[in-house]
């Protein structure tokens, strides 16, 4: 269906005024009138304001993370998977920051947030769609190594959402992609868009380019989101048009896979083909990319919460149907069949899971041993044994985390590092004056002693609560203070806060393990000095 007026379809961008404005807004204000619409999950606010690579967003987006033990754990799954073992274990979201960096890390626990959210609904069409898109998202990856672009991680998370809108549409409004989808011939793409146009009043992708700037989505998911027209390819693109055909090849390569019974190879060949000289390394590539993708699929589905084997493209991958004559096996064979007992034996074994504060601990510990010995900054040290001490101490009531460093010109010690709450809130008061006041910081700082204080609200305790500090407290609290002393001098203190209820049940192994992540922050200081 062409634009009101009868001009001609509308294939660039979706603010134009051509667009059926009547069909595109009432699918607009079903997706944002819906109760459980994404855009309004306080997680995936937070995550698209974390633009800056500053040590303030670093601590935001990993206090994030850690304050949801399912975020915490899927991430860490999926870090762990084949993708990821260049790396050796990832056992820290510290050390995933550090080692992907925040921008990627950021892209990854916003997709595993909002795909968490989209497949609360049970739809096999649903299903279908993400399963697809993290199938994209991993060829993505392996064509953007292939062909040489920098950023992989990218090449992944644009791949991955690039057919957000048809996701979005078959979560809030699944008829319209049924209408649309029974009037479209098989594989016949210009038709399909024809159809959207018809029943939505705009294509897919348009709807998902809207509703992707309203979130306020990174600028290169959303470039990569738009449709590709042959005739511009450039063939010097830039590294933000090649991401995007990078993109565009997966998504259609991971069509090709679901929807294609028959000359899947010649597909896939024509499809690179058309993008130019610029892709034809894939050619030869595709070989192994194709099989590669088809094993790690059930792992990266797993992290995403998706059973593979039961979407569309997973049945046709792993061949469930009845069993096909040799010259069909050898059809399927050319097809890049999935080898489904290697996926699901890799598939078995499982990412950084860890449910109990010993486990925690203990990969805390690893963690920090290999930044030590591939020589991490001080910070990057300083981060992942202030995150081992947060998750591990959790189960022990713990619920702030902080680290503070003297400063060289004053006597003072700031804030450095905070899980638990906001860095940004608390600097604004949160400083320690090292003044021989007699107060509980001083007394750890000038004793060289750790301090286990049960409960503030205590008798004896009382006189040694700075005014600053007890016009900060609404509640009493349990606090755990650890200075950090190299040859005699103050370099800072760990800051613990809790709930005195659980003073009690605070385990001497757990405070055992505190002193030793304790000792790690003066070995490293050590060591670098």
């Amino acid at each position: 269906m062409g634009a009101q007026g009868g001009t001609s379809p509308v294939e660039s961008y979706p603010d134009t005024a051509e667009l059926s404005a009547t069909l595109k807004d009432r699918v607009l204000e079903r997706i944002r009138k819906g109760d459980d619409f994404p855009a309004t999950s306080a997680t995936i606010n937070l995550i698209t304001r974390l633009t800056t690579a500053n040590e303030t967003s670093v601590s935001e987006l990993a206090n994030i993370i850690l304050t949801d033990l399912g975020l915490t754990t899927k991430i860490l799954k999926l870090l762990n998977s084949v993708f990821y073992m260049r790396f050796g274990e990832v056992r820290t979201i510290s050390r995933a920051i550090i080692l992907l960096g925040l921008e990627n890390l950021r892209n990854i626990a916003l997709s595993l947030t909002l795909f968490d959210k989209l497949q609360k609904k049970n739809s096999r069409l649903l299903i279908n769609l993400m399963a697809k898109a993290v199938y994209a998202g991993i060829l993505g990856r392996k064509v953007a190594d292939k062909v040489g672009y920098p950023n992989t991680e990218e090449g992944f998370i644009c791949s991955l959402f690039r057919n957000l809108g048809e996701i979005l549409i078959a979560y809030y409004s699944p008829e319209d992609i049924n209408e649309t989808e029974g009037k479209s011939s098989e594989n016949n793409r210009e038709d399909r868009r024809t159809n959207e146009r018809a029943v939505l009043g705009a294509t897919y992708q348009e709807i998902g380019i809207i509703i992707a700037g309203e979130w306020s989505l990174p600028d290169m998911i959303v470039h990569c989101m738009k449709r590709v027209y042959n005739e511009e390819i450039l063939a010097n693109p830039s590294q933000l048009d090649k991401l995007h055909y990078i993109s565009a090849i997966s998504s259609q390569i991971a069509d090709i896979m679901e929807t294609t019974r028959d000359g899947k190879k010649l597909h896939i060949k024509n499809l690179i083909e058309s993008f130019g000289k610029q892709f034809e390394k894939l050619n030869g590539a595709i070989e192994t990319i194709i099989p590669d993708a088809n094993k790690d699929a059930i792992k990266y589905c797993d992290a995403y919460g998706l059973d593979f084997q039961k979407s569309t493209l997973g049945v046709s991958l792993t061949g469930h149907s009845p069993k096909p004559s040799a010259l069909e096996r050898e059809s399927v064979s050319l097809a890049y069949d999935l080898d489904a007992q290697a996926a699901r034996r890799d598939g078995s074994a499982e990412g950084s899971n860890a449910l109990n504060p010993e486990t925690v601990f203990a990969d805390g510990m690893k963690d920090i041993t290999n930044a030590i010995l591939d020589n991490y900054s001080l910070n990057d040290i300083f981060r992942i044994v202030i995150e081992t001490m947060f998750r591990g101490m959790k189960f022990s009531g713990i619920e702030k985390t902080l680290l503070f460093i003297k400063d060289t010109k004053q006597p003072v010690m700031n804030l450095r590092l905070s899980l638990g709450d906001s860095m940004e809130s608390l600097s604004s008061w949160f400083t320690i004056p090292t003044d021989n006041s007699g107060d509980i910081f001083n007394v750890a700082i000038e004793r060289q002693r750790a301090l286990f204080i049960g409960d503030t609200s205590k008798e004896d305790v009382q006189p040694l609560i700075p005014q600053w500090f007890r016009e900060r407290m609404h509640h009493p609290l349990l606090l755990i203070l650890l200075p950090i002393m190299v040859k005699g001098r103050p370099i800072g203190l760990v800051y613990l806060e809790g709930d005195p209820q659980y003073a009690d049940s605070i385990s001497s192994t757990h405070l055992n393990y505190l002193r030793a992540l304790h000792n790690q922050i003066m070995l490293a200081i050590k060591q670098n000095h």
